[in-house]
């Protein structure tokens, strides 16, 4: 998988994630960190057309998830400091 194709997939999952949480209730907040996981794999199966093996596309999928929150998360702190 190319490091364009994740960045671009990580900006689309934190951005895709961000419209969903405030799309939804907030008595399903609880089920928020699930979301960029889901879509991280789900982004990852639709971009990466290199990845032949279903192990590999789910491992590439929760590190564009992972990151995805954790990014999301750093800069929201450190905006706020």
């Amino acid at each position: 998988m190319t490091e364009g194709i994740i960045a671009s997939t990580i900006a689309l999952n934190t951005a895709t994630t961000e419209i969903i949480k405030r799309m939804i209730p907030e008595k399903f907040n609880r089920f928020i960190p699930i979301i960029p996981l889901v879509l991280g794999i789900s982004f990852t199966w639709l971009f990466a057309t290199d990845i032949s093996s279903w192990r590999d596309i789910i491992f590439y999928g929760l590190i564009v998830g992972l990151t995805s929150v954790g990014t999301y998360s750093g800069t929201k702190h450190l905006i706020n400091k």
